[in-house]
């Protein structure tokens, strides 16, 4: 007899606090080194600006890729088994990803308090910017027995 340790399938608050952190420590280890150098090789400060700025298009182009991707999840989901999908539990699209990872800036307004709303122990476990994308974070023992089509 197989005991369920998970009946929500929904991932939990603190699994995804810890996958986003691996993903920046990933973000940092491999994308500031080269941040770094390029704004080193800049003679004016004008233009250092544009450099921040491939920052925030690594990131874009990180979190939507991946979560986007076949697996479903960027390297910190994969690695706590946890997926990105929609609704349906199928997976996204890369202009959903797009919309799901700058929601997270009116996730972090104020004070963060959209994240937290993946703190809920109720309902599908949906931050704020999971609700203005429509999608769902899923651990990954359950995208097998996704839930039937809804009938209308």
């Amino acid at each position: 007899m197989e005991i369920a340790l998970h009946r929500n399938p929904y991932s939990g608050f603190w699994r995804r606090v810890i996958a986003i952190l691996i993903d920046w420590v990933l973000l940092c280890v491999f994308a500031w080194p080269i941040v770094k150098a390029m704004i080193s090789l800049l003679p004016a400060d004008p233009l250092r600006p544009v450099i921040y700025g491939v920052n925030v298009l690594f990131a874009w182009i990180y979190f939507s890729s991946f979560e986007s991707s076949t697996i479903q999840a960027t390297p910190g989901k994969f690695l706590l088994n946890i997926r990105v999908t929609d609704m349906q539990w199928k997976r996204i699209n890369f202009l959903r990803a797009t919309i799901r990872h700058f929601g997270k800036v009116v996730s972090a307004l104020p004070l963060g308090i959209g994240f937290l709303s993946a703190a809920s122990t109720t309902g599908k476990r949906q931050a704020l910017h999971d609700g203005i994308a429509g999608t769902l974070v899923i651990r990954k023992n359950f995208l097998m027995n996704a839930p039937p089509e809804k009938s209308t």
